[in-house]
């Protein structure tokens, strides 16, 4: 399967979810940012791991690979989860923006701001850890 994303941008897998049998059904979707914005196509296929000698969380290996067709609520599902934690993420950035618009941030404001841009991260680690637990089953 030959899907690529740099940063997330580009087209990454969502929607992941074990089924029966052993296997995970997913959708690649066109991304920006790790933002899902148009969904691609949809896949069923056994989960073999991540593939050895990429980069973490990036590369993934499947077998017994087949097409399915796309499930409308899935789809929402994925769009309303990915843009709600989008948000989630973003929102404090944003507030301290509108908050010290025209004016000089105040150290304890700073503290924040930097805090807001650990907080991004965590986030997308976060759902990095639930992907791959969808992936493995666990």
């Amino acid at each position: 399967m030959g899907w690529f994303a740099v940063n997330g941008t580009g087209l990454t897998l969502h929607g992941a979810e074990r089924v029966e049998g052993g296997r995970v059904r997913f959708t690649i979707w066109f991304s920006v940012v790790w933002v899902p914005l148009i969904p691609i196509t949809s896949y069923t296929a056994v989960y073999r791991g991540e593939n050895t000698g990429a980069i973490p969380g990036e590369s993934h290996g499947f077998s017994d690979v087949q097409k399915i067709p796309h499930d409308a609520g899935r789809l929402i599902r994925t769009l309303a989860v990915s843009w709600a934690v989008a948000l989630l993420a973003v929102a404090p950035a944003l507030y301290m923006i509108f908050r010290t618009s025209g004016r000089a941030a105040t150290d304890m404001e700073m503290a924040f701001v930097f805090a807001a841009c650990f907080w991004v991260v965590g986030v997308l680690v976060w759902s990095e850890k639930n992907r791959k637990k969808a992936l493995e089953g666990k």
